[in-house]
């Protein structure tokens, strides 16, 4: 996700990745097969995979010294 961070900034990024993760969790719920529901799942996995980074990143900018 760095060079996203880098191009776009991390709050925009991070937005972007918990919107990502949400619809595709949404998806999850409302998928009518085993196979739809593997692609989504992994594609929500891409998007949650975006969000844990951008969130120690955010952790450690505000977290006190």
């Amino acid at each position: 996700m760095s060079p996203f961070a880098s191009r776009w900034g991390r709050k925009r990024t991070f937005l972007a990745c918990v919107t990502w993760f949400s619809v595709l969790m949404v998806l999850c719920a409302a998928a009518p097969g085993p196979e739809f529901f593997a692609v989504v799942r992994f594609l929500a996995g891409i998007g949650l995979g975006g969000v844990m980074p951008l969130a120690a990143a955010f952790t450690t900018e505000f977290a006190p010294t």
